[in-house]
This record gives structure tokens, C-alpha cells and sequence, in this order.
């Protein structure tokens, strides 16, 4: 409820050098004096105290400063005092409680900045750019979401709302005022659609992948027993997490770490080596193995170079091809590996059709030794190639699913609009298409939105934010 004032614990969990409380609402100066040394009603905005906190008994919790802003001057717009205590988890949880016993509420996931956005301090694309700066993984994603935190997608998005607003507009003047007001020129309106389907569509096209910097590009790493996968991602990591031995199935779970290739997070998956097994352990992890390849955006088949092709490689081949996912043949131990073995891994890919070429180069297959970190450098800018030409620029890279899908949505209604208009048919349908184009822009600004939605955007926040 907007009416209430909230309050909840703004820095991480456990013990350390400082704790920030916040508190917002209405009765925050009101609720933190009863509670405070110093008087807080009085003092002028932007004020910075120091003091004692007491509970309602008037006992000291701790010694604090408190920081005063007015609304709307503040982050969510409301009066807000930010309390800075030791961070202790005792002292917090008693300096809340005595707030809550003052007439404040525990604050919801998001609760804060779901404020911020209801009285105008964001837009809905801004506010969602908090969380992802908050969650993000590499220094690039960072840079992504504070570029959307400064409205650079939302400001775009109205830009283009205006320019279909102003065509409808000139439909909707001719359509109440025939007489005062000619018709728009069909050619000219075609134009105009052209003009912003194109742009939109490019949006979409260069921004098929960069979801990926928000959530991370899943790679799965698969293929038969001892083929160097283990070793393959020890060298990615660039330390020993994964037990490498000559011994066959010494992978029987699936081991999963995050790792940077270029500013992209990576999740990556080392499975257990596939083979026909009697050992209920084992089996249960090649089981595993093929569910995570599944989920995966990138499979890294792995060979062993040092030995001809298998059957057990053409069986796993057989399952990943299933998935239509981009796959990466990669063919182990080129050191101890020939021309004539590594021709046939190639041969057996080409007569299944699964390599890709450009300009005759060959895009999805590469030789490496795992234990030179060359070998594992290439192998990291060819991960990188699957994602870099999939990204638009950095101050209008979306990585949301839910802003490309509402950008699809209005394209589809402008293109609906545009084949209306093409046909001569009556301006009110145009009008129509238009308004819905529209409505989908604005879910991601929040101009339109429904209850619903914010409801799950928010709850995707953690308390305090």
C-alpha cells in the first residue's frame, strides 16, 4: 500500500563494516524521531545526523547517522531517512523491529523502486535496468544497465510512440473533421511505417543475443569419456575445479561455474563423458549430461583427436542434433593428434551436413590442445563469435526479453497497419493497428501496464530495493 511507510535493511546480509537501513513513506521523519537522539522533524532536507537509536524502551541499539531527504526529492519520491549502522545483524534486526513497533511496514521485493517509478523518478525500463545493474556478472553488463538505468532505451521508445502518435493523430483529424482536414497521403503514410518498421526491425535483428550479458550464455561441454572436457574447462577457468585423470567416468555430476569471455557471462556446464555404462552413478550423469545440452544456448562437442571417430561419438551426435541448438565441434589434443584423423572428424561433420562456412572458412570447427592456454584462448574468442554479431550498440542493447517481445508486437501491428493502408482500406482500421503498436511500446516505458505485470517485475528484486 502506497499509504504505508516501509522500511527494510538496503546493503546485504551478515556482518560487516556498515549496515543501510531505509525507511519511505509519509511518516518517516515522524516514526525515526520517536526513536532518534536528535530531532529530525525540524532539520532541513539533505541533513546529515549523528546520534543514538533507542528501542521503545528507550535502551540504546546502537550509535548511528541518519540521512534526511524530502520528498520528491528523494529516490522514491516520498520523505526518506536512510539509517547507517554498524553492521551487525543483531543491531539491525532490533533497529527494524523497533521501527516496525513505531508504525512502519516491512517493505515487499522492489517495493522501493517500484515507488520511484509510480511517482515519475523512472520510467519502467529504468526501473528494471536497477535490477540488472545490481545482478550484473561482467564489467560490460554493468555498463549495459546503467546506460539503461539513464533512460537511454526508454527515452527511444517514446521517440518513436511520438511519431506514430503524431500519423494517428492526422488519421483520427481526418476521420472526426472530413471536411476541415484532406486525408494523408497514403504514399507519405507508407513511408512513415517503412521509416519505423525498419528501425524497429533492426532493434530486434542486433539484439537477438544480448540477453545473454543480463543472464549469461548457457554453454554446455559434451561429449565421450576422457576427451579433455574437464581439462577444456579447468583452462577456461583458468583453475583446477574439475578431477582430470586418465581413469574413464571420473565426471559423474554435472559441474557448472560462471566465467567473462569479453564481457559476456558465461555459464558453462562440464557433463559427464557418454558412453554405454552398467554403473547406476554414471548413468544417471550421462542422463544429466543430455538434459543440460538441451537447455543449453551453445553446445561444445568435444573429440578426442588423438584416436579416429567413434561410435559413441556418432551417438551423442545423433542425440545433441535433436535440440537445433548452435553446436561447436572442437577436436581435442591436436599435440598428439594427425591430418589424416582430424580430415575425418571433419569429413563425418560435413556428410551430416552440420558445418557452417564463410567465405570457405569452416565457423564451428576447431582444433585445440587443452593444455595450452593459446588453444584455450582461441576457443574463448570462438564462444565470443556467437554472441558479438547478435548485439546492438551499448546505448541501445536491450537485454530483456520482455522489451524485445513488446518491440516484435508493435512491428507485427505496424506491419498489419501498413498492409491496411497499402490495400486502401478505411483509415479507422490503420488507426486501429497503430494504437495497439502503441500500447506495446509503452509496456516497456510504462506508459501502459497492467497491475499484473509490475507485480512481476518487482518481485524479481530483493527487499530493500
Amino acid at each position: 500500500m502506497l499509504n504505508d511507510t516501509i522500511v527494510a535493511v538496503a546493503t546485504p546480509q551478515g556482518s560487516g563494516g556498515m549496515s543501510v537501513i531505509r525507511v519511505s513513506g509519509d511518516k518517516s521523519f515522524e516514526i525515526v524521531n520517536k526513536l532518534f537522539s536528535e530531532d529530525v522533524i525540524n532539520q532541513a532536507p539533505r541533513t546529515i545526523l549523528h546520534g543514538n537509536f533507542f528501542n521503545f524502551e528507550g535502551k540504546t541499539i546502537d550509535d548511528i547517522v541518519i540521512t534526511k531527504f524530502q520528498g520528491p526529492h528523494s529516490y522514491t519520491g516520498e520523505d526518506v531517512i536512510e539509517i547507517s549502522s554498524h553492521g551487525n545483524i543483531i543491531i539491525v534486526e532490533e533497529i527494524i523491529n523497533s521501527l516496525l513497533e513505531a508504525g512502519a511496514v516491512i517493505a515487499e521485493p522492489g517495493e522501493f523502486t517500484k515507488r520511484a517509478f509510480l511517482n515519475g523518478k523512472l520510467d519502467l525500463s529504468q526501473a528494471e535496468a536497477v535490477n540488472d545493474l545490481i545482478k550484473s556478472q561482467t564489467k560490460r553488463s554493468k555498463q549495459i544497465a546503467l546506460s539503461q538505468l539513464k533512460g537511454s532505451l526508454g527515452m527511444k521508445m517514446k521517440e518513436i510512440n511520438k511519431e506514430i502518435m503524431d500519423i494517428r493523430a492526422s488519421i483520427e483529424a481526418n476521420i472526426d473533421f472530413p471536411e476541415d482536414v484532406l486525408e494523408p497521403e497514403r504514399e507519405d503514410l507508407d513511408k512513415s511505417f517503412s521509416k519505423i518498421i525498419d528501425y524497429l526491425e533492426n532493434i530486434v535483428n542486433t539484439n537477438q543475443k544480448s540477453y545473454y550479458f543480463r543472464d549469461g550464455m548457457k554453454v554446455s561441454l559434451v561429449g565421450c569419456v576422457n576427451v579433455g572436457k574437464s581439462s577444456i574447462l579447468n583452462g577456461l577457468l583458468d583453475s583446477q575445479r574439475a578431477i582430470v585423470t586418465d581413469i574413464p567416468g571420473t565426471t559423474r555430476d554435472i559441474i557448472t561455474e560462471s566465467l567473462d569471455i569479453k564481457g559476456v557471462p558465461v555459464v558453462i556446464s562440464d557433463t559427464a563423458g557418454v558412453r554405454d555404462t552398467e554403473d547406476v552413478i554414471e548413468r544417471e550423469g550421462v542422463l544429466r549430461s543430455l538434459s543440460v545440452s538441451e537447455e543449453a544456448d551453445l553446445i561444445i562437442m568435444v573429440f578426442d583427436g588423438s584416436r579416429e571417430i567413434s561410435e559413441e561419438d556418432k551417438y551423442i551426435l545423433s542425440h545433441i542434433l535433436t535440440f537445433s541448438k548452435d553446436i561447436l565441434f572442437v577436436v581435442n589434443k591436436e599435440d598428439i593428434s594427425c591430418p589424416l584423423i582430424i580430415n575425418e572428424y571433419k569429413d563425418y561433420l560435413a556428410s551430416v551436413d552440420k558445418l557452417t562456412y564463410k567465405n570457405n572458412d569452416i565457423l564451428n570447427f576447431v582444433t585445440i590442445s587443452a593444455k595450452e592456454p593459446s588453444s584455450i584462448e582461441k576457443l574463448k574468442t570462438i564462444i565470443y563469435e556467437y554472441i558479438k554479431d547478435f548485439v546492438g550498440s551499448e546505448d541501445l542493447m536491450i537485454t530483456n526479453n520482455r522489451h524485445l517481445d513488446a518491440i516484435k508486437k508493435a512491428v507485427k501491428s505496424l506491419l498489419l497497419a501498413k498492409e491496411s493502408n497499402e490495400n486502401g482500406m478505411e483509415l479507422d482500421c490503420v488507426a486501429i493497428d497503430l494504437t495497439d503498436a502503441m500500447y506495446q511500446l509503452g509496456l516497456i516505458t510504462g506508459e501502459t501496464t497492467t497491475e499484473d505485470i509490475l507485480d512481476y517485475i518487482f518481485s524479481q528484486f530483493c527487499i530493500g530495493k
